[in-house]
């Protein structure tokens, strides 16, 4: 049977797993299709940064939102968060020693929460602490998931169940996580302790910005955070579940990162309960597990939509006109047997190991 790369999955959007698809979609400045309207928090007056279609209004956002996310300034907040995953690592000790049935992916959600929380709001939310899931909000991001895959295709349906007296009445699950963040937000700026997080980052673009600011404003900052809190903790829980699921079914694996961190001790890293980011950057067994267990179960399972330009977008011997959406969907890129080898279905870091990996690189797109 002859599989074609490119699956018709809409009357105007074409579905492409191309060897090219990435770098034409992606790493091209493309405007992305309506169904990212959606992204709007917690209603259609506050447009998060996910939403912003054209490419560039999005370089303009960039300007005031990508400082916070810088490595040099995340990797502050490093040692709150250590003292979240030693809470965590506390909880799977308890139920190793008493061997009950433990939740775990419920407790990587939690954890992957209060995390986001010391990143964003130098705060933890108490998840971790407690185990349990506080006010329903874990549940709330399930929620709308679900909401976001099927409302972002009916969009009157969206602006009619979506709006400011439903964000006012807490009903849908984006009024319950924007009054999360709210207080999040409000307690933050009143927080004299507070360390220069990605909040603080973003206070001070807005102070640069000035209210005026289309691109940057109170309305947008408040829409950055709600996005940060809900899609962050979502993908991080989700790549923790996958790492931890597929290195359990492969023993061997979960066995040689034990190897490499005794030899890491050996040699001085990796002392501490909680391994510190610059000595497991320097695990690659670790790493390539990483990226295989992003790989393999990609945190964003829905297809990515742009919109062809004008003059066309070429695959091969097939050109698609302009106004054409075409999509890529990251789970079925990245299983591709045709791209990843006969293995693509199946959990092996070596991969990323191999001569060849760099031109793996080019089919990788967990979060996009």
């Amino acid at each position: 049977m002859v599989r074609s790369p490119f699956v018709r999955i809409a009357h105007n959007e074409v579905s492409i797993c191309h060897p090219g698809a990435t770098k034409a979609l992606f790493l091209t400045p493309l405007e992305k299709a309506e169904w990212y309207k959606i992204f709007v928090f917690p209603d259609y007056r506050t447009p998060g940064p996910i939403s912003i279609r054209d490419p560039k209004e999005k370089l303009q956002s960039a300007k005031y939102l990508s400082q916070g996310f810088l490595h040099h300034n995340v990797i502050r907040s490093e040692p709150h968060m250590d003292g979240i995953l030693a809470k965590l690592f506390s909880w799977m000790d308890d139920a190793a020693r008493t061997r009950k049935p433990m939740e775990l992916g419920d407790f990587f959600s939690f954890a992957a929460y209060d995390i986001t929380g010391e990143v964003t709001f130098s705060k933890s939310f108490g998840f971790t602490e407690k185990g349990e899931d506080i006010g329903g909000a874990i549940a709330t991001n399930e929620a709308m998931e679900i909401y976001f895959a099927i409302f972002g295709y009916f969009r009157w349906l969206s602006y009619l169940v979506c709006n400011p007296f439903t964000t006012w009445t807490e009903l849908l699950p984006l009024g319950h996580l924007g009054a999360i963040t709210k207080a999040a937000l409000k307690e933050r700026k009143k927080n004299p302790d507070a360390r220069f997080d990605i909040s603080a980052h973003w206070f001070r673009a807005l102070g640069k910005a000035g209210e005026e600011n289309l691109h940057w404003n109170e309305g947008r900052l408040f829409a950055a955070a709600i996005t940060n809190l809900g899609a962050g903790s979502d993908t991080v829980s989700c790549g923790l579940q996958s790492f931890v699921y597929h290195l359990l079914r492969h023993p061997d694996g979960w066995q040689r990162i034990r190897d490499e961190i005794d030899a890491a001790r050996n040699e001085g890293d990796c002392q501490d309960p909680v391994i510190q980011y610059e000595h497991a950057a320097k695990l690659p067994y670790l790493q390539a597990a990483i990226k295989e267990a992003l790989r393999i179960w990609a945190p964003v399972p829905m297809g990515l939509p742009r919109i062809v330009p004008k003059g066309g977008i070429t695959f091969d011997d097939i050109t698609f006109p302009e106004g054409t959406v075409l999509s890529i969907n990251p789970y079925v890129l990245q299983t591709s047997k045709s791209l990843w080898g006969s293995d693509a279905a199946e959990f092996n870091p070596d991969r990323w190991l191999a001569p060849n990996s760099a031109t793996l690189d080019k089919y990788f797109c967990p979060v996009k």
